[in-house]
């Protein structure tokens, strides 16, 4: 693991770049706010050039950050992970962790969504009831990872 910090999203890309570019890297992540076009293509074209997976992280503290969100990029896929509420655990207190995982899009793919829960005792994530073909009760939930 190589960690960089950098001051400022252009420096954070470059580096991104240069990680992508090197083909060495089993993978480069980086947390940026905003993410041009121009920017994901040169992302893009450093990635299929080593085959090195890139994955562009952008949080927002705030609503109006996010403004650029639906600008197209250059990304083979687009992804949104959103808190849900916990589901309630058999003993009193904080319940386990959910998300919203949605895939926005995909080249030559569909779209769609799907529920996960935190990791349980066997380390795997959980899929809802619905999506794991019924009950949790009566067919206990699949794992997921």
């Amino acid at each position: 693991v190589i960690h960089v910090e950098a001051g400022d999203d252009i420096s954070v890309l470059a580096c991104m770049e240069e990680g992508l570019r090197h083909g060495g890297l089993a993978a480069v992540v980086a947390d940026v706010s905003r993410l041009s076009m121009t920017a994901s293509r040169r992302l893009h074209l450093a990635a299929k050039a080593s085959g090195t997976t890139g994955i562009a992280l952008r949080r927002w503290r705030r609503q109006a950050e996010a403004s650029d969100f639906g600008q197209p990029t250059a990304a083979m896929t687009r992804w949104r992970v959103s808190v849900l509420p916990s589901v309630p655990l058999p003993v009193q207190g904080v319940g386990r962790s959910r998300w919203l995982v949605e895939l926005l899009r995909a080249r030559a793919g569909e779209s769609f969504d799907i529920e996960l829960e935190a990791c349980d005792g066997t380390g795997h994530l959980g899929l809802s009831a619905d999506v794991a073909g019924g009950s949790a009760a009566s067919a206990g939930k699949r794992a997921f990872g």
